[in-house]
């Protein structure tokens, strides 16, 4: 009698290690929802430094476009249009009404 008695206290410490060490796998610090969250994070960084990354190219290739001696004229005409609001002499400049406000 002793012996199950003993035996069962074994397994029941036993039972709570493993009850402990399984909770802590799932929801500690370094545990596997932690991990995911972090692959989820780490995934999301990566896109927003390829986003960044093409936005870099971008503006460096404007740049090299404005670099005295290199004028790319087409793209200066479009800096002062979209930008500036420019409108060449002659040009007429026609206002719509933006549908779905």
């Amino acid at each position: 009698m002793h012996d199950v008695s003993r035996m069962s206290r074994v397994i029941c410490i036993l039972l709570l290690f493993f009850a402990y060490f399984c909770y802590h796998a799932t929801y500690g610090d370094k545990g596997l929802l932690t991990m995911m969250e972090t692959k989820e994070k780490f995934a999301e960084a990566r896109d927003t430094l390829s986003i960044l990354k093409r936005r870099r190219m971008e503006l460096e290739r404007e740049i090299a476009m404005l670099q005295p001696g290199n004028y790319d004229m087409d793209f200066v005409d479009e800096i002062a249009r979209k930008r500036f609001f420019y409108i060449a002499p002659g040009e007429k400049v026609i206002l719509l009404e933006r549908s779905g406000k």
